[in-house]
Order: C-alpha cells, then structure tokens, then sequence
C-alpha cells in the first residue's frame, strides 16, 4: 500500500512570489508530494523537508530563510476552498 508524504511551506511575503488585488507583497503556500511504498521515518522526514526547501529557494531564486516549513492542517486552513478535503487545490 503506497503512502502520500506531505511537505507543506508558507513563502513569506518579503520573496515577492504573491500579491494580493491591490499590488502588495502577501505569503504564498506551496505543497510538495512524495509517493512511498511506506511512511518516512522522522529523521528522513526531516533531512527530506530540507531537500524540499532548498530545491524550492532555487527554483524561486529566493533566500532559504523565506519558505518556512509549516504543518499540513495550516497549509489546508489557509489553501483549501470550502468543500476541498484532500489537498489537490493546485
């Protein structure tokens, strides 16, 4: 049975990646998923949510220090639109 591992961040609004209606700088969130055959044990979890973080500041070309990582219930509180359980909001 494969497990769905969850890595969720909020990029601080000093990256730039997110605006509001208005023009102003605002945090954006953004979920990465990794599917196993079982769960990731915390020390993997841990090295695997800095890999993540790393890639993702590359990508942006943004400092580390601005993706923080965060839990999956403040990513689905502050992502999911009524009625979205799951988490595939993008």
């Amino acid at each position: 049975m494969n497990v769905t591992e969850r890595f969720c961040y909020r990029i601080e609004p000093e990256a730039g990646v997110a605006v509001d209606e208005n023009g102003n700088a605002v945090e954006a969130y953004l979920e990465a998923k990794m599917e196993r055959e079982n769960p990731m044990a915390a020390e993997e979890r841990t090295e695997a949510t800095e890999r993540f973080r790393e890639a993702i500041a590359n990508m942006l070309k943004i400092p580390q220090e601005l993706i923080i990582p965060i839990s999956e219930e403040e990513y689905d509180a502050n992502v999911l639109e009524e009625g979205e359980s799951d988490g595939s909001s993008c």
